[in-house]
C-alpha cells in the first residue's frame, strides 16, 4: 500500500515525465523505441501541417486551390520507386552488439510483413521508404486541399 501511494506521489510522477521526456523509451526500447518516437514525430507533424493548411483556407478561391492541387498532381508524376514500412538494424545478440542485420516491417492490406534486408540493399530501401513517404505527404496535402475546395464550394452554392 505504501509502495503504491509513492508511485503516486506528485514528485515521482514529475521524475516520471521528466524520463519520458528525456528519451527514457528510448534508452529502454532501443533501435524499436527510436523508430516510434520517429514515426510518431511524423505523425504529429503531419497532423499539424493539415490543420494549419485548414487554418490558411481562409481568403483562398477555387482557382487557387485548383492551381495547388495541379502542382501537387504533378510532383506526384515525379514519384519514384517507393515501400512502406520503416527499416532497422538488429543483432542477433543485442548484449553483444554481434550479428547485426536489417529488417524492414510495413502493413500492407491490413496485414503486417516483415523482411530480412542483405547490407548491399540498404540504401536502396531507404530511398524507397523516403519517396512513399513523400508520396503519402504529397496525397495527404491534396486530400486537404480537395476538403478545402469542396467546403468553399458548397458556401458558394445558393440555397434556394
Amino acid at each position: 500500500m505504501n509502495r503504491v501511494m509513492n508511485s503516486m506521489d506528485p514528485a515521482s510522477l514529475k521524475n516520471q515525465n521528466r524520463a519520458r521526456r528525456s528519451g527514457m523509451p528510448n534508452q529502454v526500447y532501443g533501435e524499436a523505441g527510436r523508430n516510434f518516437v520517429k514515426y510518431f514525430e511524423e505523425r504529429v507533424d503531419m497532423l499539424w501541417r493539415y490543420s494549419i493548411e485548414m487554418l490558411y483556407m481562409k481568403g483562398r478561391t477555387i482557382a487557387t486551390l485548383d492551381q495547388q492541387i495541379e502542382q501537387i498532381k504533378l510532383k506526384l508524376q515525379n514519384v519514384g520507386p517507393m515501400r512502406p514500412g520503416s527499416l532497422t538494424k538488429q543483432y542477433r545478440l543485442p548484449q553483444q552488439r554481434v550479428g547485426p542485420y536489417y529488417q524492414l516491417s510495413y502493413t500492407h492490406q491490413m496485414k503486417g510483413h516483415t523482411r530480412y534486408v542483405r547490407p548491399q540493399l540498404v540504401s536502396e530501401v531507404r530511398r524507397q521508404i523516403a519517396e512513399y513517404k513523400k508520396f503519402r505527404d504529397l496525397t495527404s496535402r491534396w486530400v486537404t486541399l480537395s476538403i478545402a475546395r469542396s467546403q468553399l464550394a458548397m458556401k458558394l452554392v445558393v440555397a434556394p
